[in-house]
């Protein structure tokens, strides 16, 4: 269930969240998605932080897709939260292509920002199975890999899994076509 306010009730984005919202998914509404950051930045609960964080990345709006990309630059998140939302878009089918091309922007800027060992993870978020994107993450990361903390080991392993999707989709394809042209 999305968060949302009791009937009746507005929400203004300097006033805390009611005990009644739950925070796991947002909302599509630019006034929700205001109070979960208002809150995100009141709390010093690092629980209620990644539960926020994870509900914020729950959006699907673009506007919001956005912000919550560009949250990870906050200087309101902890080095550790940084890449909580911008994992979890990387990781969703439907976010990964618009979260990725946040990163090729913003890498530079968000690497220094990260505890040592983030940086070299990244590879390892991105939602891969197809030799495109194979190719984008492994000639993006060449150049930087070796200057992150396990960098190089966690590439290698997002490509071989990546390259491991890439084979079962390739031959499955047929096989599954079928099945659904056999259901209609």
């Amino acid at each position: 269930m999305p968060a949302q306010l009791p009937e009746n009730e507005e929400l203004q984005p300097d006033q805390p969240l009611p005990p009644s919202v739950d925070v796991e998914r947002v909302e599509e509404t630019p006034p929700v998605f205001d109070a979960l950051v208002a809150e995100l930045a009141s709390s010093d609960d690092a629980q209620l932080r990644q539960r926020i964080l994870t509900a914020l990345a729950s959006a699907r709006e673009p506007v919001l897709v956005g912000r919550a990309l560009d949250l990870a630059l906050s200087p309101q998140l902890r080095q550790n939260e940084r890449l909580v939302a911008l994992g979890a878009l990387l990781d969703a089918l439907d976010t990964r292509d618009v979260a990725w091309a946040w990163v090729e922007a913003h890498f530079d800027a968000l690497a220094p920002q990260l505890p040592d060992r983030y940086g070299g993870r990244l590879p390892l978020m991105i939602a891969l199975c197809d030799r495109r994107r194979i190719a984008a993450v492994r000639a993006f990361f060449a150049p930087r890999v070796d200057k992150l903390t396990g960098g190089p080991r966690n590439l290698a392993q997002a490509i071989e899994r990546a390259e491991q999707c890439a084979v079962t989709a390739e031959t499955q394809r047929d096989s599954v076509q079928r099945y659904l042209d056999a259901a209609h």
